[in-house]
């Protein structure tokens, strides 16, 4: 059970970030019509992004004239152009008096979103919203409730009844504030009646001096008070295997520097006027690797010249 758990919390911990994306940050339109920004009310921050494309192209990529009516349904034909070309007609078919569609491409009933050609006839029709009955609930950002990301239902935390209170009272202004998410007015009306709450909790409930200095915070969370005298403290100087060197890692940029403010001398090996000397420069070692391997090479050629003589002289024998 508890791998079990530890999975589960981190499902959680994946989808509370998700979440938080999401209700954090605004969406980038990419056209100015009003559908796109309830798409981006409605839908989680990675079904909008696949959405807008479809909306896009419906605005860039696709062509509809005036539709005809057969039997209370305007059928639209729209032409899908790719690269300047027609690659595909479509037929749309929208019921007026409830805004319900059907596409001959089936792409809502294939992945789960309108396609491209329904939002060009959306658009032909001025219908700035997308039925409810055509956003899967699954992918809308109210899919979870809000009690899933619960700090309770969380692993390892306090179970006490004050921390379960607490919790309550932060989901349900979660919860308040997800509601009225699209209603500004009401919105601002929930923003006075929090801070009435919060001025007279404030006013009856004074403030407990020893949250405002470090120590106070430090014993709440570990549920110790701090000692009036210490009796040891941590040993100083002990450097044990492996904790590193106490030198600090000079970069290209200083060192450089530092070796500007030094002078300039000449080189008797290279004749240079440089940084260097004939001790260490660096044709010199250059040189060096040469020779050695001239002289590596003259070693192997006698090893193997001995080696042939005394075959040789086997033969001979």
């Amino acid at each position: 059970m508890l791998c079990f758990e530890i999975a589960i919390d981190g499902q959680r911990y994946r989808q509370r970030v998700s979440e938080h994306k999401t209700e954090s940050t605004s969406a980038a339109l990419s056209t100015p019509l009003p559908i796109e920004a309830h798409v981006a009310l409605v839908y989680t921050r990675s079904i909008f992004k696949e959405v807008q494309k479809e909306i896009s192209k419906a605005l860039l990529s696709c062509m509809n004239g005036r539709p005809d009516v057969v039997d209370g349904y305007e059928h639209y034909t729209v032409s899908h152009f790719e690269k300047g070309t027609v690659i595909g007609d479509y037929t749309v078919k929208i019921n007026p008096s409830d805004n319900s569609v059907t596409c001959s491409c089936m792409l809502f009933t294939r992945i789960g979103y309108l396609c491209r050609h329904v939002f060009s006839a959306y658009r032909f029709r001025g219908i700035n919203k997308i039925p409810d009955k055509y956003i899967a609930p699954r992918w809308k950002k109210d899919a979870l409730p809000k009690k899933v990301f619960n700090l309770e239902f969380r692993y390892g935390v306090d179970s006490s009844e004050s921390f379960k209170l607490r919790s309550e009272a932060l989901n349900l202004a979660q919860q308040c504030g997800d509601r009225l998410r699209g209603d500004s007015v009401k919105l601002a009306w929930f923003v006075e009646q929090i801070k009435a709450i919060k001025n007279t909790i404030f006013e009856e409930v004074p403030t407990d001096p020893s949250s405002k200095n470090k120590g106070g915070v430090f014993e709440e969370l570990v549920g110790e008070s701090q000692p009036d005298s210490v009796s040891f403290v941590a040993p100083q100087g002990i450097r044990n295997k492996g904790c590193g060197t106490s030198r600090r890692l000079i970069g290209p940029g200083e060192k450089a520097k530092v070796k500007s403010k030094k002078k300039k001398r000449n080189c008797k090996l290279c004749g240079k006027l440089a940084y260097h000397d004939s001790r260490n420069c660096p044709t010199k070692k250059r040189k060096n690797k040469n020779v050695n391997k001239v002289t590596v090479t003259k070693i192997i050629m006698k090893k193997m010249m001995k080696i042939r003589m005394k075959i040789v002289m086997k033969v001979a024998m």
